[in-house]
């Protein structure tokens, strides 16, 4: 019993150790730009949380933004009690974003922010937006609205400087009504 105990726990130990050199070494290949070996050294590991997120960065590196995605979202799915989910959340949005895909991109933050609603994100959230909508009224508003309901935050200064940019856009554009 004793023996049949040793070689299980034996199995699991060299197995964990090989997963723990692999990993190591794809890792390396990436911090050397080598990012094609790297993806072949991560999909040798089994399917786990850490190698998606690593396999999505090394694509974001390639700008393959499409797997990149595909692999954040993989992430998500298979660790959806992971304590840091809500940055898994962001750097969906974020790969959304550089697609200027501002629906998705809003969505994510969004689930960013439902999982820590006094996280950072939420003046990404409101950039996104500012992204996605047209009218100018409407991305004065959500800043201004940013404000009040953060009025202390770090990114104060991002959101004021943001509106005067609008109003000054939106300034210009009636000039150019009138002279017409």
């Amino acid at each position: 019993m004793n023996r049949i105990l040793f070689i299980v726990i034996s199995i699991f130990v060299f197995k964990t150790e090989a997963q723990s050199s692999t990993l190591q070494l794809g890792d390396s290949l990436y911090v050397n730009g080598n990012y094609s070996k790297a993806i072949e050294v991560y999909k040798q590991l089994e399917k786990q949380s850490i190698v998606y997120d690593k396999n999505a960065i090394v694509f974001m590196a390639l700008g393959n933004y499409d797997e990149a995605l595909l692999y954040y979202e993989k992430s998500i799915q298979s660790n959806p009690d992971n304590a840091f989910i809500k940055y898994e959340y962001a750097k969906l949005a974020t790969i959304y974003n550089q697609q200027k895909i501002y629906k998705e991109g809003t969505e994510a933050f969004q689930r960013a922010i439902e999982e820590n609603p006094n996280n950072e994100h939420e003046i990404f959230l409101v950039y996104t937006k500012d992204k996605y909508y047209e009218d100018i009224d409407t991305r004065i508003k959500l800043h201004e609205n940013y404000l009040d309901k953060l009025s202390k935050s770090l990114f104060k200064s991002v959101a004021d400087k943001r509106i005067s940019e609008l109003k000054e856009e939106q300034f210009l554009k009636q000039g150019k009504v009138k002279e017409n």
